[in-house]
């Protein structure tokens, strides 16, 4: 009877996470049209895009996908899987190469908006903590790919 009820709560945890990250994601979304609108106003204006746009539109996209995939997570733990699954792990570690890309395309985009002969003030963006979050994001892919083969091996021993 206990353990119904914690699974309980942890199921209603768990659709309250997944609303909430539902939420994060619209929100984002309209950011991101929000973002690109201002994005159109600067080709229209300048003839490209400044690098505060491009920082912009790809931070909002490396959110929306990071969301989508801890949704996901979310999505599998509420229906019965365990926390350390192999496909948790594989999430964190495509959350890491999202972010990477998003932290490489974002320099080399604004690097070459940088250097054309624009006529406005260029800027450069570079944000140290997407550099932190690719860190952390592969810590939890090594920890949750460490789990799932420690889950592997209990569950041949019982």
């Amino acid at each position: 009877m206990e353990e119904e009820e914690i699974s309980s709560k942890g199921r209603r945890a768990c659709t309250v996470a997944h609303w909430f990250l539902v939420a994060i994601t619209v929100l984002s979304v309209v950011a991101f049209v929000i973002v690109f609108g201002g994005a159109l106003a600067s080709i229209v204006k300048y003839g490209l895009l400044t690098g505060a746009n491009v920082d912009q539109l790809m931070s909002i996209a490396a959110i929306i996908g990071v969301t989508l995939l801890i949704d996901c997570i979310v999505r599998r733990i509420r229906s019965g899987v365990p926390p350390f699954a192999e496909e948790n792990s594989r999430s964190f570690l495509l959350m890491a190469w999202i972010v990477f890309a998003k932290v490489l395309l974002s320099t080399v985009t604004q690097a070459a908006i940088f250097f054309t002969d624009a006529g406005f003030n260029k800027s450069f963006f570079f944000s140290i903590d997407s550099l932190i979050a690719l860190v952390v994001l592969l810590i939890l892919h090594m920890i949750f790919k460490y789990g799932s083969t420690l889950q592997a091996e209990v569950q041949d021993l019982v």
